[in-house]
Formats: structure tokens, C-alpha cells, sequence
């Protein structure tokens, strides 16, 4: 890394508006806290990847290719990222090699050569071969089929002393959009959210069986490694839940990017289709006790998709495009739902 560097524009841009005077008092002291930490560590520093929301640097060391991530002031989401992280202990998920409490700051496994399962969908020239042509309905259906392998292996109890949130806590997003909007007003159409809202509180009551969750596992937070030898696919980035394993299943299905952009070939409708099918097919039957037949994924992707919206909402005023479209092609309230 270069001795004059500083963060990526974006990057500054966020914490800045984010955490307002002291994150831009740690944005002026963090190339020298990374300074510190590599030198105290014997890391070789390479130049930064133009993230948004963490600072996260490529570093080459005595544990080998690594990454360091760190996150700003005021924030705990890298200790619960490391917690779930070493729950999974390499299974599934790249490996934690340290976390540092005081400054935020978490070493890890770098996956090599770390090409994102999104760049096969869309057909890149980085993409891998899964014996079929990138970007085709057969190439989506093969990466659904890793996504699929990668909740399987990552899916497990919640050990006690874990601390993570309850997806049941959710509903109080709902809520928050009711009491803001009303029942029946807002940015999200019509019943979309008063359905959703009834819909995930049906499947959180009717969940027989819960688990460690990813809670954002998508296209672009798995990627392809080599260990040993051996290829591998990697989740990075768990957001780290526990409940019913079908809340896992939905966030894939408007990734990667804009799931309605028609890069795959096929109308969206029937991507939902092929994905919902092939999640159904090789996960059903995979969880004692769990129901993860297509009817109830389905049902999972509805209301996570409005949820999904909701967030957004949160955190930036508007609905988004993509799970929005996605909820709308899955209404309950239509006659035929994708």
C-alpha cells in the first residue's frame, strides 16, 4: 500500500454521513491504526477494496493470505461476524485468524482466488465452469445448487453461548411500517406489507426447527477458494440469526444485482421458478424437522422480499427495486404467483 493512501471516496462518504464528527476523526487516524496493526502483526498491506460500509485491506502474513477487515466507531456487527465465524470454524465459510475487540478490527481467511459466485450468473470472464455456458439457465441452476450446499453446511444448533438476534424480531419492522404508513399506505403497494407481516409471523409460530443463520447469503458473499489443493466455495459477511432455516433461502433470489435485467436469458418469473424448485429439491428433507419444501420457501420469499423493502426504507427512504419486484411476482394475492 502506498505511504500517502487513504480510504475509498465511497467509503469516507458513508462513515462520514453515517457517524458524523467521530467517524471522520477515526477516518483521519485509520491509516495510521492499519500502520500499526500490520507492523505489530508482520503483515504486508495491499491496497484496499472499494467497500462501503468496512474498511477491508488484502494482507499477506505469517498465517498466509489473509484480509482485515475493520469497521467504524460505535458499531459491534465485526464481533458477532467473527463469533459466527468461528462457530463455523472453516466449514463452509472462511476461517477467523483473530479478532480485536478495542479496534474493531477482524482477520481472516482470504478466499484465492475469491471470484464471487455472481460473476458465473452473469457470465464473466472469471466465471467457473460448472459444465454448462456461464449466464444460461443451466449456469443459474448450478449456482443455486452452491448456494443451496452452502446453507446445508453452515445450517447447525445455536451454541448457548452465542449471542445472536432472533429473526422473530423482525416483525417489529413490520410494525414500524404500519405505524409510519399506516395499513395501507407508503411506498410499498397496496397489502403487500399488512400480507407479508401476517405471513411471517405464520411461519415464525409454525417453525419447528432453528439454526445458526447466514441471514444475507447471496451470490456475492460466496466465493471460490482453493484449499489444499482443493476447490472450495467460501461464505463471507454472515450477518448472524438464529430461527426457521427457510429465512436463509430468500435473499438469493433477487441477486445478484438486478435479478429482472434479463442477463440470465429468461424472464424473471421463470428464474424465480427454476431457483425456488431447485432450492426445494435439494434442501427438503436435509434439516430434521424442518419444512423446506417449495410451498413454505415460497412462502419465506414473499415476506422476506417485503421485508427486504422495509429495510431499505430504514436506511435510505425508498423500497428498492429488485425484492420489491420479486414480492409482487410472489403475492399470495395473486392467482398464480410466479
Amino acid at each position: 500500500m502506498r505511504a500517502n493512501w487513504k480510504p475509498d471516496r465511497a467509503f469516507r462518504r458513508f462513515v462520514s454521513s453515517a457517524h458524523g464528527a467521530a467517524g471522520r476523526a477515526w477516518l483521519a487516524e485509520l491509516p495510521g491504526l492499519v500502520e500499526a496493526y500490520a507492523a505489530e502483526r508482520d503483515l504486508a498491506v495491499g491496497d484496499p477494496y472499494p467497500l462501503s460500509y468496512n474498511f477491508v485491506v488484502p494482507v499477506d502474513g505469517p498465517q498466509g493470505a489473509a484480509v482485515l477487515k475493520i469497521a467504524p466507531p460505535g458499531t459491534d456487527h465485526l464481533a458477532r461476524e467473527a463469533a459466527v465465524l468461528r462457530v463455523w470454524d472453516g466449514e463452509g465459510a472462511v476461517r477467523v485468524h483473530d479478532f480485536t475487540p478495542e479496534l474493531n478490527a477482524l482477520l481472516m481467511e482470504r478466499a484465492e482466488p475469491g471470484v464471487p459466485l455472481a460473476d458465473h450468473v452473469a457470465g464473466s470472464e472469471t466465471a467457473f465452469d460448472f459444465g454448462g455456458a456461464s449466464g444460461t439457465a443451466a449456469a443459474d441452476d448450478e449456482a443455486t445448487s452452491v448456494l443451496a450446499a452452502t446453507m446445508r453446511a453452515l445450517w447447525r444448533p445455536v451454541p448457548a453461548e452465542l449471542d445472536v438476534p432472533d429473526i422473530a424480531d423482525h416483525a417489529q419492522d413490520f410494525a414500524w411500517y404500519r405505524a409510519k404508513f399506516g395499513a395501507d399506505g407508503g411506498p410499498i403497494p397496496g397489502a403487500l406489507p399488512a400480507r407479508a407481516a401476517e405471513l411471517f409471523d405464520a411461519l415464525v409460530a409454525t417453525s419447528e426447527t432453528r439454526v445458526l443463520l447466514h441471514a444475507d447469503l447471496h451470490h456475492d458473499n460466496v466465493l471460490r477458494a482453493e484449499r489444499d489443493g482443493d476447490p472450495v466455495w467460501l461464505a463471507i459477511d454472515p450477518h448472524g440469526a438464529m430461527g426457521d432455516p427457510g429465512f436463509d433461502t430468500a435473499q438469493l433470489l433477487w441477486n445478484p444485482g438486478d435479478l429482472l435485467a434479463g442477463s440470465l436469458g429468461c424472464t424473471a418469473a421463470r428464474v424465480l421458478d427454476a431457483r425456488l424448485d431447485r432450492l426445494a429439491a435439494d434442501l427438503d428433507g436435509t434439516v430434521p424437522g424442518a419444512d423446506l419444501g417449495r410451498e413454505r420457501l415460497t412462502a419465506w420469499a414473499f415476506a422476506k422480499a417485503v421485508l427486504s423493502a422495509v429495510w431499505m426504507i430504514q436506511d435510505f427512504g425508498h423500497p428498492g427495486d429488485s425484492a420489491l419486484a420479486v414480492a409482487r411476482l410472489l403475492d399470495p394475492g395473486k392467482d398464480d404467483p410466479v
